[in-house]
């Protein structure tokens, strides 16, 4: 439900929210980045979509919602089989 309210930018519904994504902030925070990672996703996307994320490689991209990731590629390729 969290996610549904970020994507539609539901602001009655984030603010309902707002102590847990405080929370997780928070929590995001306080974990030690030594080094950079790469982490993948499996998600359908436009064409459009896909070549507006491939011009931002190594630039800092923003989006709505939480995502679910992974750090093996294999694993995230089944989101989308």
């Amino acid at each position: 439900m969290l996610n549904k309210a970020l994507r539609k930018k539901d602001i009655h519904l984030i603010f309902l929210f707002r102590q847990i994504i405080s929370d997780i902030r928070q929590q995001l925070e306080n974990i030690p980045l030594k080094e950079s990672v790469t982490e993948y996703r499996g998600q359908l996307m436009l064409m459009e979509e896909r070549q507006s994320l491939q011009r931002s490689v190594g630039c800092l991209i923003s989006v709505n919602s939480f995502l679910s990731t992974s750090r093996q590629e294999e694993k995230a390729s089944k989101y989308f089989q």
